[in-house]
C-alpha cells in the first residue's frame, strides 16, 4: 500500500497507480469524509457515468401493510370513496398476500 506525506499546506499527492486505476484527472472534484478515524476521498462523477450501473437489479418487493395504503390508492389516482376500500380492508388484503 503506497503511503503519502501531508504537506505544510495540508495537501497530498495521490500515487499514479491509484490515479490511473480510478481514472482520476487533474482538477477533478472530490468529496472528503472523515470515517472511523481516517480520511476518505470520494471522486465526484458526472451523472451520465451512472447510466446503467444498477442494470439487472431486482426491484420486486413486498411492501409493508402500512405502506400499501399510502402509495397504492393515490398513485393509481383513486380515492377511497371511489373504490369503497377502507384502510382495514387494504391491511387485511396485504396480510393475505404476504402469508
Amino acid at each position: 500500500m503506497p503511503s503519502v506525506t501531508l504537506s505544510p499546506k495540508f495537501q497530498v499527492v495521490i500515487p499514479r497507480p491509484v490515479r490511473d486505476h480510478l481514472g482520476l484527472v487533474p482538477g477533478q472534484k472530490m468529496q472528503v469524509m472523515e470515517y472511523n478515524e481516517r480520511v476518505e476521498f470520494i471522486p465526484e462523477r458526472d451523472i451520465s457515468e451512472l447510466r446503467g450501473f444498477v442494470k439487472g437489479i431486482n426491484t420486486s418487493l413486498v411492501r409493508e401493510a402500512d405502506r400499501v395504503w399510502m402509495w397504492s390508492i393515490p398513485a393509481a389516482g383513486w380515492s377511497t370513496s371511489q373504490t369503497g376500500l377502507t384502510r382495514r380492508t387494504l391491511l387485511r388484503h396485504c396480510e393475505m398476500r404476504t402469508s
